[in-house]
C-alpha cells in the first residue's frame, strides 16, 4: 500500500507535465505550433524623402500671395515637429496659413487623433479630411505617393483653405 501512495503523486506531476508540454490544440483541431501566423500588415507607402525638403521654398511666396494676397515679411520654417516640415505665411492683415508636410504613414495618425474631422470632398484625386480648430480651419490631404499634407488657415474658411490645399497638392506634385 505503501508503494501505492508513492505512485499516485508521482503519476499526478507525470500527467501534468505532459499536458503543460504537449503543443496545445486550436479549434480547429490543428496543433498552434502549425498555426498560421496572421497576415502581415501592408508596408506604409514611402512617399518622397522629407529630410531635405524646405517648405518655403518648395511653396513660395508668390504661390500663397494667389490665393492669400500680397505675403508680408518673408515666410517662417517651421521647427520640425517629428518628421513634419512646414511653413508660416502672414498676411498684410496678420492671419496666417500654415502649410506642412508628413510622411504617409502619419495619415492613420492623424485620423485617430482627429475623430472628428469631417471627409470633405477629394482635392486632386486624393483623400481629404477637415476639422475647425481653436485658433484655424486645418485640412489634411492624403497625397498619394508623396506625402501628407497639412493646411492651418487662421481666417477659418473652408473654400480659402481648400484653395491652399489645391494649390499645395499641385507643387507637391510636380
Amino acid at each position: 500500500m505503501k508503494n501505492w501512495l508513492l505512485l499516485f503523486p508521482v503519476s499526478i506531476l507525470c500527467l501534468v507535465y505532459l499536458q503543460c508540454s504537449s503543443p496545445s490544440k486550436n479549434d480547429s483541431g490543428t496543433t498552434a505550433k502549425n498555426k498560421t501566423p496572421a497576415p502581415a500588415v501592408a508596408a506604409p507607402e514611402k512617399g518622397m524623402d522629407l529630410s531635405h525638403v524646405n517648405v518655403c521654398q518648395l511653396i513660395t511666396k508668390d504661390d500663397v500671395a494667389s490665393v492669400f494676397g500680397p505675403v508680408r515679411d518673408e515666410p517662417k520654417e517651421d521647427p520640425p515637429n517629428g518628421n513634419e516640415k512646414g511653413c508660416t505665411y502672414y498676411n498684410q492683415e496678420g492671419h496666417f496659413v500654415d502649410i506642412s508636410l508628413s510622411p504617409l504613414d502619419d495619415w492613420n495618425l492623424i485620423l485617430q487623433l482627429n475623430p472628428d474631422a469631417k471627409p470633405i470632398s477629394d482635392i486632386g484625386g486624393h483623400h481629404a479630411v477637415s476639422k475647425p480648430g481653436v485658433d484655424s480651419l486645418e485640412v489634411w490631404v492624403h497625397q498619394d505617393g508623396k506625402a501628407v499634407i497639412n493646411v492651418r488657415d487662421s481666417l477659418q474658411d473652408a473654400d480659402q483653405a481648400r484653395k491652399f490645399a489645391e494649390m499645395a497638392v499641385k507643387i507637391v506634385g510636380k
